[in-house]
């Protein structure tokens, strides 16, 4: 195969990746609930952007199977496991966080006031949730087990 077939092919696979996509959040009906429920209020990411922060996102913190490594200062300090949403205003410093859930999922750049008054619609798009501030120094995790954790990144 030629150079400029391959370019072709490549083009054309990742039209039809972009294209499924779409397709997939547009069928997400919780995921445009939660849009809605968010209205002005949240902010999507044009795709550049979105991949920027994903990989970000992916890039700082430490995964395991079942999601954040917590462990106190490997890449995060003052760890805080809470049991209510309520405590959120108490403990997050930010006002304005992405919302990440996982890939193929647009990420959404919103405020914590919205984010508190939306919670459970932002929850139920999918089992694991992130809350990753836009200057990257705090995150915090809605477990699919039901935990809330929240701590400061370290660089």
């Amino acid at each position: 195969m030629n150079d400029e077939l391959k370019k072709k092919l490549e083009k054309l696979k990742n039209i039809n990746k972009a294209k499924n996509k779409n397709e997939e959040r547009e069928n997400n009906i919780l995921l445009k609930e939660c849009i809605e429920a968010l209205h002005n209020d949240g902010i999507i990411l044009d795709n550049e952007e979105e991949v920027l922060v994903y990989n970000d996102f992916k890039k700082i913190l430490i995964f395991t199977p079942w999601g954040i490594d917590w462990e106190e200062g490997k890449k995060i300090k003052n760890i805080k496991h809470i049991q209510f949403e309520s405590e959120l205003k108490e403990i997050c410093s930010k006002d304005i966080y992405y919302i990440i859930w996982g890939k193929g999922l647009p990420i959404i750049r919103c405020g914590l006031n919205s984010i508190i008054n939306h919670l459970d619609d932002i929850k139920a798009v999918e089992a694991d949730t992130w809350l990753f501030s836009t200057d990257y120094n705090e995150i915090i995790e809605f477990h699919h087990e039901g935990r809330i954790t929240c701590g400061q990144i370290v660089f």
